[in-house]
Order: C-alpha cells, then sequence, then structure tokens
C-alpha cells in the first residue's frame, strides 16, 4: 500500500518538476543575457560597426604601415597573376550561360514504341546465369 502511494507521489513530482523546469527557462535565459562577458562582446561588436562605418569601408584603425603593407601585398599578387589594373579586393562576378541544346530527333508519337518489341529470352538447360555458386 505504502509502495503504491510513494510511486504515485513520485510521478506527480516528477511532473512538476518537468514543469517549473520548463517555466523557469525563460527565466534563466533572461538571467544569461545579463552576462558582464556577454555584454561586454556586444559592447565591442557595436563599437567596430560605428568605427567600420566611420571608416568608409576600408580598414578599420590601420596605421600608415598596415596600408602600406596591404598594398605592397595586393601588388605582388597581382603581378603573380597577371592582373594588374583589377580590383583584387572585389568579389569576382560570374556569368554563367546555358548552352546551345539541339534537338534529338526521337519519334515521341507512340507508333515507333508500339511496333518495337522485345523478344523473350529462351532459358536453355546448360544455361547456368540463374544458377547459385554452389549448385555448380
Amino acid at each position: 500500500m505504502l509502495a503504491r502511494i510513494l510511486t504515485n507521489v513520485g510521478g506527480s513530482v516528477r511532473t512538476h518538476m518537468k514543469r517549473n523546469i520548463y517555466i523557469s527557462a525563460p527565466a534563466l535565459q533572461q538571467a544569461a543575457a545579463l552576462d558582464p562577458i556577454q555584454q561586454l562582446f556586444i559592447d565591442k561588436i557595436r563599437d567596430y560597426a560605428k568605427k567600420s562605418k566611420a571608416a568608409g569601408g576600408t580598414l578599420v584603425d590601420a596605421t600608415p604601415e598596415v596600408k602600406k603593407s596591404l598594398e605592397d601585398e595586393l601588388t605582388k599578387v597581382s603581378r603573380a597573376h597577371s592582373a594588374e589594373g583589377k580590383d583584387m579586393t572585389a568579389f569576382p562576378a560570374f556569368t554563367w550561360t546555358d548552352p546551345a541544346l539541339e534537338p534529338v530527333s526521337v519519334d515521341t508519337s507512340g507508333t515507333v514504341a508500339a511496333q518495337a518489341t522485345v523478344a523473350p529470352v529462351e532459358e536453355t538447360e546448360d544455361d547456368i546465369r540463374n544458377t547459385p555458386y554452389f549448385d555448380i
């Protein structure tokens, strides 16, 4: 009798614990959003976005030495790959054209297909293609 009561109580306690976990999950997520490390990371990303907008698409907080080094590397790459006068920092533009398909002379009216019949394959007694290898 006591075992049956404890089993029923255990089942209801388990159900209530699951419900409490499901209810408290959003509260835990809100508490995690207030983490100071995450907030610092988000602040740095927003700060970088402002600096990037102010730089106008160039390198953010770049010194003249870094800009000179970038120009030297782009010059070396353009010479190595014969790309003089091309913008090596731009994403390449791809253009694909569909190949011209030639029509195939196939009669689809059904008359040719109805006339073509496949002759049945005659099996002989010495035909061993369908015999298992252990019976040979």
